[in-house]
């Protein structure tokens, strides 16, 4: 079984066997914290997982490459037809052993050997450590299961999160000059072919060290 074949199986079975299809980590303190993989179908999707993204990205709007107001319905439809169908992508609540999602995870651009950290988020209070935990059971999950050789991330050189993505092991590759394109509120981070003409930002590329 490829590292596609092994995504969409947890996106699809996850319901008939947890115990199989979910992470677990430790937090900083010993606290037990569970990674769920959320469903490609739209019928398994609840209602509170997707007011919890679309408040999470909200908050978080201005890491994002794309830039928009999310909505219920936006989140929805992302997850049925865009991240439900991809093999390459796959996204984990991060919860506490009573069940409270508190954040989330998960790897993108999986093809071959390589995969991309992504979209980490932590929405809201959490134990000591439980995302750094939780991004590690990832990457192991990434290096273990599905069979990865090099993890990467990309991330905005001026987010505090690059320290974050320093403790996890990852060091930077190069920095890319970005601009702002389409209209206030509605736009895109566009990657510039030369270097420093017209950035307004930059995007970090990193990998882990193995």
């Amino acid at each position: 079984m490829n590292a596609h074949q092994r995504i969409a199986r947890y996106k699809s079975e996850y319901r008939r066997d947890p115990a199989h299809f979910e992470l677990r980590a430790h937090a900083a303190g010993g606290e037990p914290l569970r990674l769920r993989p959320l469903q490609a179908a739209d019928a398994e999707i609840s209602v509170r997982d997707v007011a919890l993204l679309t408040e999470w990205r909200n908050k978080y709007r201005s890491s994002f490459l794309t830039d928009f107001q999310a909505t219920e319905e936006r989140t929805r439809r992302w997850l049925t037809t865009v991240a439900g169908p991809d093999p390459s992508r796959i996204l984990f609540m991060v919860e506490a052993a009573e069940g409270n999602p508190f954040g989330h995870v998960g790897l993108c651009n999986v093809d071959g050997t390589y995969g991309e950290l992504d979209n980490l988020i932590r929405g809201e209070e959490a134990p000591r450590g439980s995302m750094l935990a939780a991004a590690l059971a990832v990457c192991a999950w990434a290096r273990l299961d599905l069979g990865l050789e090099r993890i990467g991330v990309r991330v905005m050189a001026d987010n505090p999160a690059v320290g974050f993505y320093e403790k996890l092991g990852f060091r930077p590759v190069k920095d890319v000059a970005l601009q702002y394109g389409g209209s206030a509120g509605e736009g895109r981070w566009m990657e510039l072919d030369d270097h420093t003409a017209g950035a307004d930002r930059y995007l970090r590329y990193m990998e882990q060290a193995a």
